[in-house]
């Protein structure tokens, strides 16, 4: 299956550092491992983006949909980044998208779209992106276009 063009400029890229038990009997990543890589990946590209180490409190947003493709194995030993960006920007919601590649070959091994939705602790409902946040994702949407 063909890769489609991201939607987006990636302009956060993390190394993995597989562990053991990522890895099936076939010596692949399993599929659920690439779950934990996505999210780990989700998790920095958002602190660089908002400039700062999250905080519990700065958790205003919430994952309401992810959905991956896989494209081709990893296999035991093969290095590879995870590559983010975002891809779309509302009042109330943002996508972010991921590609797992080969640092060796450059081959997309899986992709990501995950749609973070604003969050309001106190009341448990659903509530506009904090401004900061919003911010700091529309800064990084400007930088994907130069």
């Amino acid at each position: 299956m063909e890769v489609p063009p991201a939607p987006c400029a990636l302009t956060h890229s993390f190394d993995i550092q597989s562990r053991f038990c990522d890895y099936d009997a076939f010596r692949h990543v399993n599929n659920n491992a690439y779950l934990q890589y996505f999210d780990l990946g989700k998790m920095l590209f958002m602190e660089q983006t908002a400039g700062r180490r999250f905080e519990p409190q700065d958790l205003s947003a919430v994952i309401v949909n992810i959905n991956i493709n896989f494209y081709a194995p990893t296999v035991m030993g093969e290095p590879v980044s995870v590559r983010s960006g975002v891809a779309h920007l509302g009042d109330r919601a943002f996508t972010v998208y991921q590609q797992v590649v080969s640092t060796e070959t450059g081959q997309v091994k899986a992709t990501a779209e995950t749609i973070l939705a604003g969050f309001d602790i106190a009341t448990q409902k659903g509530a506009p992106l904090q401004p900061w946040l919003k911010e700091a994702l529309k800064n990084s949407m400007k930088i994907n276009k130069d």
